[in-house]
């Protein structure tokens, strides 16, 4: 009976212990949203009524914004764009103007999505629909780099990450073409 009492006490004296031992654990912080760390689709416009880009002033053009979320200097020039993924090389980026091309590191770059590749180096032979994929594909014509659906979104705004070159995507109003999105 002793022997009982004595290992009723000690688990008891245990459990008073071991409850008080639960009241404050530290918790780390949820991380946050983390960077992709690579070349990325970042922003776009679909139904583009009145907003103006510098790359086809006054056309009011679809466009597509990448943006370069790496420490190296990117030349885009021979990569593609694609809104068929069963065609991947469907739109080359022009690549005869590197210093078109090249996005810095941190840096964006506005393609416009028109259908009109004759009127430049950064126009495609694509448009934007809604509700459609869209890809970067490496200068290979079969590696996707980045791919994002498109969105029904209202006339004159954007969806793009927001931080830049985050998983998260937003519709954007105002839209940020070749700057920050927030």
């Amino acid at each position: 009976m002793k022997k009982i009492l004595i290992i009723s006490i000690i688990t008891l004296a245990l459990v008073v212990i071991g409850c008080s031992l639960d009241e404050e654990t530290p918790t780390s912080p949820e991380p946050g949203p983390q960077p992709l760390n690579k070349l990325c689709i970042n922003e776009f416009m679909s139904h583009n009524n009145n907003v103006d880009i510098p790359e086809a002033p006054g056309d009011f053009p679809d466009w597509i914004e990448l943006y370069n979320g790496t420490d190296t200097a990117i030349d885009i020039g021979g990569m593609y764009i694609t809104d068929d993924l069963s065609e991947l090389d469907q739109s080359m980026i022009g690549d005869d103007d590197p210093a078109l091309t090249t996005i810095q590191p941190g840096g964006y770059l506005v393609l416009v999505a028109d259908g009109e590749p004759q009127l430049g180096t950064l126009h495609l032979d694509c448009k934007l629909s809604d509700d459609e994929d869209f890809a970067l594909v490496d200068k290979d014509g079969s590696t996707i780099i980045d791919q994002h659906n498109t969105t029904v979104i209202p006339d004159d705004q954007s969806e793009g990450r927001v931080p830049d070159g985050h998983d998260e995507w937003q519709i954007l109003n105002p839209s940020t073409p070749g700057g920050p999105n927030h």
